[in-house]
């Protein structure tokens, strides 16, 4: 068995003490503590990039703000009117809530301030040159009795052609309103019997020459 040996210097008279302990002496004396073993902190995380598309302040490291929610306004409420509620007289229609088709009968129409109208062209034949020509045109309306009623007159004046002979020209076209309220038959609207008129012209130079 192995011993240690142990010198004191608290004896009497300072002399040198010697012992020898056992080992099974020591094992109730108190032993210095092992050190702690400190484990190294891992390395800390990049931070995530923010969930929403704005920039982060890289000072203040700010977070992003929420986004606003916008808020649809409700819809107001408009009383409907009846949707029977048909009036033709006055030119009323209402469709009813989620209607896309309705037919109507409009009453029965009378056109007002409806006639006719002639259209009257004609030829000059043989104009010497270099002379004007007036042009005089006359409507007449005819009754059962064979009695003319004027309907209108036109007077034109037609140029000078200057050609080296006589020549035709066209006059140009003249036109007649003829309303139904003149009619010499009774009849009313244009559907309604017929008409029977009479056109006549007259023509003559304007320039005379020596």
């Amino acid at each position: 068995m192995d011993t240690i040996e142990f010198k004191s210097m608290d004896t009497p008279g300072g002399a040198l003490s010697t012992a020898f302990l056992s080992p099974n002496c020591l094992a109730g004396t108190p032993q210095p503590a092992e050190p702690v073993k400190t484990a190294t902190p891992a390395a800390c995380p990049a931070p995530a990039a923010p969930a929403c598309p704005c920039r982060v302040d890289p000072v203040q490291g700010a977070a992003c703000p929420l986004p606003v929610k916008q808020t649809t306004p409700a819809a107001q409420q408009i009383a409907c009117p009846d949707a029977d509620a048909v009036t033709c007289g006055d030119g009323h229609i209402y469709f009813g809530q989620c209607e896309t088709t309705r037919v109507e009968v409009l009453p029965n129409m009378q056109l007002d301030e409806d006639g006719r109208v002639l259209e009257v062209s004609m030829t000059l034949r043989a104009i010497c040159p270099n002379r004007r020509v007036a042009v005089g045109i006359m409507l007449t309306e005819v009754d059962a009795a064979g009695n003319e009623h004027p309907r209108g007159f036109k007077a034109i004046a037609v140029d000078a052609h200057h050609g080296a002979c006589c020549a035709d020209i066209a006059v140009q076209r003249t036109r007649f309103i003829l309303p139904e309220s003149l009619r010499v038959d009774g009849c009313t609207g244009v559907c309604n019997g017929r008409r029977h008129f009479i056109v006549r012209a007259e023509a003559h130079y304007i320039d005379i020459t020596a």
